[in-house]
């Protein structure tokens, strides 16, 4: 078995955008706007133009929303 970085016994698995909306029932400009107000997983860019998710980290996010939801201000 290769050393794996972080002390990680297996690599983590990445997700595509469409992967990602596949889980999470939001628009891309929707997953968009919620990783730049931070409220959302942060991407990593793999080359030009494409870019992934750790899955650990969308499952995180998932287990961390409150369990009604967000509430509309007003």
């Amino acid at each position: 078995m290769s050393d794996v970085p972080h002390g990680r016994a297996e690599p983590r698995k990445m997700l595509t955008i469409q992967q990602v909306l596949e889980i999470v029932p939001a628009s891309r400009s929707t997953i968009w706007r919620m990783e730049r107000n931070g409220t959302f997983p942060r991407s990593h860019l793999l080359s030009p133009g494409r870019r992934v998710w750790f899955a650990d980290d969308i499952a995180g996010w998932q287990d961390a929303l409150p369990p009604t939801g967000v509430k509309r201000a007003g």
